[in-house]
């Protein structure tokens, strides 16, 4: 915690823990040099301790600084000083001690084959060294445990490489979880929200179809035929009521917790009488045709037949001129297919551009809802007029 409150306390930057260790490892590396050699009785074939000495053995320590930055170079600064040590025939003793931890800090990086071969060199180097500059001179006990330390370094740096990939690993996979967790709500998001602009528009663009249609015929007939206009105004109340109705129940459903259960009923063919019903009292003849033998159907089919039901029945009623439309629902015994078909002049228009300017989401819609469940829808002009659409929609389970 920072002294000084509202200040937050910087973590120390690599670099400078790097120099503080060099100069500790310096000081420690010198400090055992007086302690050990320096205090034992010189033979006379060797060169007493001096200024040089502990100049070599300062420099082999302060090489440690770089065994992050650059590890080769930290291995080749420690070994100089420390074969010039050998060289100058000075009493053994920990002057080596630099070589060992750079190749530590080797090994600790997963350089195991070049921990071998680099100790392998250092140790030929120190060795060969210490006999052609003492030739008749006592051995020195840490080039006789050389070898043995090298082992020891690179055990260890084994064990903190594997440990360090170890921890890499988890962080790896625990990134790579928090990316897919992201990547899972974004897509339940943009799954929700397509869901939301499918509701909005199968309600929003059939009943204001309805009460477009309708509105237009009050107005012509308010003058000449109050009671037809009359009527139609009563049918713009009557879809703006159910409109109201289906807002209310898509918002309800936007206000339940993900954990919570829909508790407002979602559409389905149960309403399809309903919706015949007033579209043919918007101006639109409908005829209802049930093939097979109806059954319950899964939810996810029933609200998708249902809406592309609707959806086609709108299309038909804003482009088809008030042309017949059949509806027909066959049921197979793995599917359900879906077919409206009108006899007017709505592809025509549309095809022409005379029609009036829509968004286009409605088969894109019809589409996706049909895709969802496992199924295809086809949609266009047909021979001699008029617009058709065909959804087959499976009745088995579909799996994401």
């Amino acid at each position: 915690m920072s002294q000084y409150p509202g200040v937050r306390e910087q973590p120390t930057p690599r670099a400078a823990v790097d120099v503080m260790g060099g100069l500790v490892g310096a000081l420690l590396v010198t400090a055992a040099t007086v302690l050990t050699a320096g205090r034992e009785q010189v033979p006379p074939q060797l060169r007493a301790l001096d200024a040089t000495a502990y100049l070599l053995v300062a420099m082999g320590g302060a090489a440690l600084a770089l065994r992050h930055l650059a590890p080769l170079w930290t291995f080749t600064l420690t070994l100089l000083p420390g074969i010039a040590y050998q060289a100058a025939g000075y009493p053994g003793g920990p002057a080596p001690a630099p070589i060992i931890l750079a190749l530590y800090s080797m090994a600790a990086r997963g350089e195991r084959q070049r921990v071998l071969g680099l100790g392998l060199v250092a140790t030929a180097a120190l060795t060969a060294t210490r006999a052609l500059s003492v030739p008749h001179g006592p051995g020195s006990p840490l080039l006789v445990a050389f070898p043995t330390a090298i082992v020891a370094a690179l055990y260890s740096g084994q064990i903190v490489a594997n440990r360090r990939a170890r921890v890499r690993e988890a962080a790896e996979r625990a990134a790579l979880a928090e990316r897919e967790r992201e990547q899972e709500t974004k897509r339940r998001i943009d799954a929700e929200r397509l869901r939301i602009a499918r509701e909005f528009h199968d309600v929003v663009a059939h009943n204001i179809s309805l009460i477009n249609v309708q509105a237009t015929m009050g107005v012509h007939l308010m003058d000449q035929r109050p009671t037809e206009a009359g009527a139609a105004l009563a049918a713009i109340k009557d879809v703006s009521r159910q409109t109201l109705r289906e807002l209310r129940r898509i918002v309800d459903v936007l206000r339940q917790s993900d954990e919570a259960e829909p508790t407002a009923p979602a559409p389905g063919l149960a309403g399809l009488d309903a919706l015949v019903a007033g579209t043919r009292h918007a101006g639109l003849p409908v005829e209802l045709h049930v093939l097979g033998r109806p059954r319950p159907l899964p939810p996810t089919v029933d609200v998708a037949a249902f809406r592309i039901i609707q959806e086609s029945l709108t299309n038909a009623l804003r482009y088809s001129d008030a042309a017949p439309t059949r509806v027909t629902l066959t049921y197979r015994a793995d599917a359900l297919v879906v077919e409206v078909v009108d006899d007017g002049r709505g592809a025509a228009k549309a095809a022409s551009g005379s029609a009036p300017p829509v968004s286009g989401h409605g088969i894109a819609g019809m589409r996706e809802r049909a895709n969802a469940v496992g199924g295809t829808l086809d949609a266009g002009p047909v021979d001699g007029g008029g617009f058709a659409v065909r959804a087959d929609l499976p009745l088995t389970t579909v799996l994401p």
